[in-house]
């Protein structure tokens, strides 16, 4: 008798064309019919065209914070044009966006609520406390983006320095933070001369509970 509520999710798993072992942790999960509902709409959510090109705008955010060697590439530079068929400015508008700040803005892009062309507007100008009353009105002018800053090229053992700086700072961020917010962070630390058992407390005190979502 208890085996019945167990079909929809081994039909579900035979259409995704999963394996035996996944179709068996399915079958197990997914006892009732409430289960099976709220597991079809997450796949209807990452099914949406915006929620995967987020999905790889991550993963090429986490790539852009490895070694190009570690990839098998001389420089991301040649990754990109090898490995992503995006053009330049929309790869680094969609990475900007995940590694931003702006969580609801990223889920009501994944969610297909707001245009990925308008969502990737957000970082620079929308900070993440104004995030709800831009989403009521996305299409109203933005204000301009901060000034680019310029900076020295490194390269060498200084660029190395600098990629195992930013690593050690996201940690102690506790987040995927963009690479002018690390080096923010790491300017901040040096200016108000904060000794490193001040930075890893810091980084050890967990962050407030987030407040509810808003119901959808």
């Amino acid at each position: 008798m208890s085996a019945e509520p167990r079909q929809p999710a081994i039909a579900i798993a035979e259409l995704l064309g999963a394996t035996a072992s996944a179709k068996a942790a399915l079958a197990a999960s997914l006892r009732s019919d409430a289960q099976v509902a709220r597991f079809l709409d997450a796949i209807r959510v990452l099914a949406k065209p915006s929620a995967i090109e987020l999905g790889l705008a991550m993963t090429l955010a986490w790539c852009a914070r490895q070694d190009p060697a570690d990839l098998g590439y001389s420089s991301l530079t040649s990754f990109y044009a090898e490995r992503v068929d995006w053009k330049p400015s929309w790869r680094k508008h969609l990475v900007a966006l995940v590694n931003s700040d702006l969580d609801e803005v990223k889920r009501a892009a994944c969610e297909g609520r707001l245009p990925l062309r308008l969502a990737v507007a957000a970082p620079g100008r929308v900070s993440p406390e104004h995030q709800q009353r831009w989403l009521a009105a996305p299409d109203e002018p933005l204000p301009p983006r901060a000034e680019p800053r310029v900076l020295d090229e490194l390269t060498g053992d200084d660029a190395q320095t600098v990629r195992r700086a930013r690593s050690e700072a996201r940690i102690c961020m506790g987040r995927a933070a963009s690479k002018r917010a690390v080096d923010d962070y790491l300017v901040a630390c040096h200016r108000q001369q904060r000794s490193t058992e001040q930075i890893l407390s810091d980084a050890r005190t967990p962050p407030p509970a987030p407040e509810p979502a808003p119901p959808l």
